[in-house]
């Protein structure tokens, strides 16, 4: 940048190299992210999206003509349709868990939309662990990995 601004055309050049520096370092601290599409469901199907379509447009005809029967029986086909979608999903999920050998059914659980993780553990006496008082203390004699 210029050390000194006493005309127009310095205030021009430095302006110029601000804004070119804020871009750079706009740039270089925020790269451009392609946005996922929340439609990329194992459960959204054709049908959930023309059954939408369908609810959407007999909402707007609703709205202006005051006759709302037709809009609420489609939008109770299409949140049972959505809700079957959804159940018939997770039994296929749990279905292809079973099949799995041991380990592997284990990381499809937990890997499942990264919302299964394990927060507790039920001990033998069947209440369950915490963060404060984790498996290592129900056991004699073993230590957590904090305290080796």
């Amino acid at each position: 940048m210029t050390d000194k601004i006493n005309n127009f055309t310095n205030i021009d050049i430095t302006a110029n190299q601000l804004q070119e520096a804020i871009a750079f370092a706009y740039s270089e601290n925020c790269p451009l992210t392609v946005r996922e599409n929340n439609r990329n469901t194992s459960w959204w199907n054709q049908d959930l999206t023309v059954k939408r379509r369908k609810v959407c447009r007999l909402f707007n005809v609703a709205n202006k003509s005051g006759n709302w029967t037709d809009y609420k029986r489609n939008l109770t086909d299409y949140n049972k349709a959505l809700r079957q979608a959804k159940r018939e999903s997770w039994r296929r999920h749990c279905e292809e868990i079973e099949k799995a050998p041991d380990c592997a059914r284990l990381q499809r659980i937990l890997s499942k939309d990264g919302q299964s993780a394990v927060s507790s553990l039920q001990l033998e006496n069947e209440e369950y662990t915490t963060t404060e008082k984790g498996p290592w203390k129900s056991y004699s004699g073993s230590t957590s990995l904090d305290q080796k």
